[in-house]
Order: structure tokens, then C-alpha cells, then sequence
């Protein structure tokens, strides 16, 4: 009968709602992953630019030692690998900003799936859902968790 149709109805709508639910953090994923790899690509690209700045203060460290005449250019190239050396520390605090901002991450999804844990007592949307939004919110933690380390 009626009662029958709307069910059905209803039905669809709360399939299309959950699919969109699912599409959206799909593409949250993928926006996640994405970060990830940026902050990967920054923190090799840091990495290297340390290692490009010990081997030019070794290479330094050595012509210093070689010989006397060049001491004054070593000194120079040994004063901007200082400079440069220093500007790496500041890339590296940089990067421990954004992890900070991973830590916003987890604590905002720690919330959210505090809040769809209680919306499944309260009853409001319906048991299963919610619990299929609980599953969610933890994978979602969990991708952010990776992000942070």
C-alpha cells in the first residue's frame, strides 16, 4: 500500500544519502593521501638539502686543512653552508608545525566519531548507519594517524 511506497521511497533516499556520505569521504581520502604525499616529498627534499650541507662543510672542513691560501674561501663557503645549514633547521621546524596541524587532524576526527558513537544510542538517523559511520570515522583516524607519523 502507501505505507509501503514511502518505505520504499525512503529507502532510496537513505541509500543515495549514504552514498554521497561515502563519495565525500572517499574524496577526503583522497585529499588526505595527497597531503601525505606532499608532506613525504618535503621531507625527502629537506632531508637532502642536510645532507647536501654536511657534505659541503666536509668538503670545506677539508680544504680548510689542505691548504692555507684557500683559507679565506673556505671560510666564506663555510659561513653560507652555516647560513644555508641554519635555513634547513628552519624548513625542519616548519615541518614540525605541520605536523601540528595533523595532530588538529586526529583530535577533529577523534570528535567526530565521538559524536557519531553517541548518535547511535540516540537513535536519530538509524542504528546501522551510524554504526557504518562509526567504521568510517575510524578509518578516516586512522589515514590521519599515518599522516601524523
Amino acid at each position: 500500500g502507501l505505507g509501503c511506497s514511502i518505505g520504499f521511497f525512503w529507502g532510496r533516499i537513505s541509500r543515495l544519502r549514504c552514498f554521497i556520505c561515502i563519495f565525500r569521504r572517499i574524496v577526503s581520502w583522497l585529499r588526505c593521501f595527497i597531503c601525505i604525499l606532499r608532506r613525504i616529498v618535503s621531507w625527502f627534499r629537506c632531508f637532502i638539502c642536510i645532507f647536501r650541507r654536511i657534505v659541503s662543510w666536509f668538503r670545506c672542513f677539508i680544504g680548510f686543512l689542505q691548504s692555507r691560501i684557500r683559507w679565506v674561501r673556505c671560510s666564506i663557503g663555510l659561513f653560507r653552508s652555516v647560513i644555508c645549514g641554519f635555513g634547513c633547521i628552519i624548513c625542519f621546524l616548519w615541518r614540525v608545525v605541520c605536523r601540528f596541524r595533523y595532530f588538529i587532524c586526529i583530535f577533529w576526527r577523534i570528535i567526530t566519531w565521538f559524536w557519531s558513537f553517541i548518535s547511535i544510542f540516540r537513535g536519530r538517523i538509524g542504528w546501522f548507519r551510524n554504526l557504518i559511520c562509526v567504521f568510517r570515522r575510524i578509518v578516516s583516524w586512522f589515514w590521519c594517524t599515518i599522516g601524523f607519523f
